[in-house]
């Protein structure tokens, strides 16, 4: 099972730091449930942000009366907050990605009413050769190896045609043996693996 894992994510902006509170979601199966409980967490921190600034303004009395009321300065701003689920499955996602996907009754007048939110996902399956190329970490070769594992020949012709599989971190080709199951053979004093080859030992062994 994978904990949530919370960073800050700090970019810069016409010379000032703006930031934003990135969060993941890491999900080793399908969570059918997903939209509510990101919006869940999403609005916790908001809210905390308000307490936050609430404490801070009571410490030093500088309220309106009508500020007084929710303890939030009319020139306060919150940090934005963007949550990212994680999915480490070769399946394709099939949950819904938005609240509203969720409703029984798809009603376009009555929907425009109830605020929607959409949950922001990266699923392997989904993935296309571009899109693998967009990441610069061995987080790439997480996602495309999970991508081909279901389908032995996929990714021997994969792992073949992607000579970057010859050199990966004993950490990275320990998550991939986590999340696939693969079975893949490290020993004790090796710090890079060639997963190429790896899988080709495996594959005779069987």
């Amino acid at each position: 099972k994978f904990r949530d894992v919370f960073k800050i994510l700090q970019i810069m902006e016409d010379d000032d730091a703006i930031y934003v509170l990135l969060g993941t979601e890491l999900q080793s199966k399908i969570h059918y449930a997903m939209p509510p409980k990101n919006m869940l967490y999403d609005a916790i921190s908001y809210t905390e942000q308000v307490r936050e600034a609430a404490i801070k303004h009571n410490k030093n009395k500088d309220l309106s009366s009508d500020e007084f009321l929710s303890g939030f300065a009319k020139t306060d701003n919150l940090i934005p907050v963007i949550t990212l689920v994680v999915y480490f499955g070769s399946n394709k996602w099939d949950g819904p990605l938005s609240i509203h996907e969720m409703f029984k009754i798809r009603n376009a007048e009555l929907e425009k009413f109830v605020p929607d939110y959409r949950i922001n996902l990266i699923s392997p399956e989904g993935l296309s050769e571009d899109d693998f190329e967009k990441f610069h970490t061995e987080f790439r070769k997480v996602m495309k190896f999970i991508k081909y594992s279901s389908d032995k020949q996929s990714l021997q012709n994969m792992l073949a045609e992607d000579k970057s599989f010859e050199t990966v971190s004993r950490d990275t080709a320990n998550v991939i043996n986590a999340v696939t199951h693969s079975g893949i053979k490290i020993s004790g004093d090796e710090e890079e693996i060639n997963m190429c080859k790896a899988i080709e030992d495996m594959i005779e062994e069987g």
